[in-house]
């Protein structure tokens, strides 16, 4: 046979009393504590499972119950006064209200479970001793604030104060002292998420849609990670990952312990790397000499003394690629090699290019102009242009050397065919010509033999082929 009974509140004993559906002899007693429990049960059955009821819940004591004995207290870090009162104000629409000091703020469809808990925005639920939440928020937890619009609150001291907001920790510290209100897990950003805690502070994300998630966590700019213990986010778009990480400057990432990324679009990977190299934003590019205007930050996989190989790299394509050492050891092969001593010693004084007897040629070669810079093919074309010209110079003067000799001695055969008078007392006029190696010349002449046949007197003018032209006079004595 199954027996069902009533419970009743005895006001003068403090306690409920139960008696059968059918008789009220034999009735038995609850206590206050376990009749409290029994209510909250009760409380939460009607409060969260009926359904078609639209009126609100409060569920109070007889006055008495909800009276401190004890002087201020706190359960917490949160010293609060002597409960003094029933749960008040659960006439909202829709509301549940169930603790000592618990307040509904006749908000619509308010749930609020726990002593000193309240209810501020309509849809809020907070559960939890001094748990407090906002418009559609919901705060579960010792302290447990979300006030932000929609936002979410779990744990001791969580704390979601922005729009969307979700924060996840607890304020424990270290066990006996708990975090202050300023270090609690907070998530002060519109659709900011904090998750997280340590003995020294909780997660705080405060950036428009921010992630901080770890104990000291810091996420502060507008849509930024920061995940790991100490990890910190401070600018736009950056993420930290790691213990420790660091990204301080737009779209930067830090991945690693103690990964640190200072530089706009930066990228620090593996544990102690930083990069702090800015983009080139207009520089020239070594060896290439092109301009590079790109801002974003260089990647780096080591730090000063930390450095590290980057292994399994496919060859590069691209301009932009990077390159492997199989592709360095082929560049290599055909680049200028240092010749060696017999010792196997570098001999910095040598160098041949090529190999296997194959000659290198050096292309774009600047004009040397020092003594020891090298020359290039425009140089030496030029210096042949000159000595050709020179050469051909010298020539024609050799061959103009060579005719005008040739007509000098033509000249010189020429006057001496001229013959001379040779009858004393007279005089003679005569002409002469001469040749010689395809020049020609002539020659007059005009001669006297004095009366006595002693003196002869000779004048010669002689003309060449080449143009040249000369005279000569001579004089003879006879005895």
């Amino acid at each position: 046979m199954i027996n069902m009974f009533h419970l009743i509140w005895n006001g003068s004993r403090g306690c409920l009393e139960g008696c059968s559906m059918t008789r009220c002899t034999g009735r038995f007693m609850i206590s206050r504590g376990i009749a409290g429990g029994m209510l909250l049960g009760v409380a939460f059955i009607m409060g969260l499972g009926a359904s078609g009821d639209v009126q609100a819940r409060k569920f109070a004591s007889d006055g008495s119950t909800c009276v401190s004995s004890t002087g201020d207290t706190a359960v917490g870090r949160t010293v609060t006064p002597l409960t003094d009162s029933d749960p008040m104000d659960g006439s909202g629409t829709y509301s549940t209200v169930a603790g000592c000091n618990a307040d509904g703020n006749g908000q619509l469809a308010a749930t609020v479970y726990g002593t000193f808990s309240e209810v501020t925005g309509r849809g809020g639920s907070a559960f939890g001793f001094l748990s407090e939440t906002g418009k559609w928020a919901s705060a579960l937890g010792l302290e447990a604030v979300a006030t932000g619009t929609g936002g979410s609150a779990m744990g001791f001291g969580s704390r979601a104060t922005a729009l969307n907001s979700v924060a996840i920790g607890g304020a424990a510290g270290d066990g006996a002292n708990p975090l202050a209100v300023e270090n609690s897990t907070t998530a002060s950003g519109q659709h900011a998420i904090a998750i997280g805690a340590n003995d020294v502070r909780g997660a705080q994300a405060t950036g428009t849609s921010a992630i901080a998630i770890g104990g000291e966590a810091t996420a502060s700019a507008v849509s930024t990670i920061a995940m790991g213990s100490g990890a910190t986010s401070t600018a736009d778009g950056a993420m930290a990952l790691g213990d420790g990480a660091s990204a301080k400057d737009t779209g930067s990432v830090a991945t690693g312990h103690g990964a640190r990324a200072e530089t706009a679009g930066g990228v620090a990977l593996g544990a102690g790397s930083q990069a702090t190299r800015e983009g080139m934003n207009g520089a020239e590019e070594a060896f290439s000499s092109e301009v590079v205007a790109s801002t974003q930050g260089a990647v780096s996989v080591g730090r000063d003394g930390g450095e590290r190989q980057v292994t399994h790299v496919a060859g590069g394509t691209e301009d932009t690629d990077a390159v492997n050492v199989r592709q360095l050891e082929s560049v290599q092969a055909g680049a200028v090699n240092y010749d060696r001593h017999d010792d196997g010693s570098v001999d910095y004084r040598a160098v041949t290019l090529g190999h296997g007897g194959r000659p290198t040629q050096f292309h774009n070669v600047a004009p040397g102009e020092a003594s020891t810079d090298a020359v290039n093919v425009g140089q030496l074309e030029e210096l042949n242009g000159r000595f050709s010209r020179q050469i051909s110079g010298l020539g024609s003067r050799i061959d103009n050397v060579e005719d005008n000799a040739n007509a000098g001695t033509a000249s010189a055969i020429a006057a001496a065919s001229v013959p001379q008078a040779y009858l004393p007392g007279k005089s003679m006029v005569a002409a002469g010509a001469g040749t010689y190696s395809g020049e020609s010349a002539v020659s007059v002449g005009v001669s006297r033999l004095s009366d006595n046949g002693r003196w002869a007197v000779k004048l010669n003018a002689t003309g060449d082929s080449q143009g040249n032209f000369g005279t000569g006079i001579g004089a003879g004595f006879h005895w």
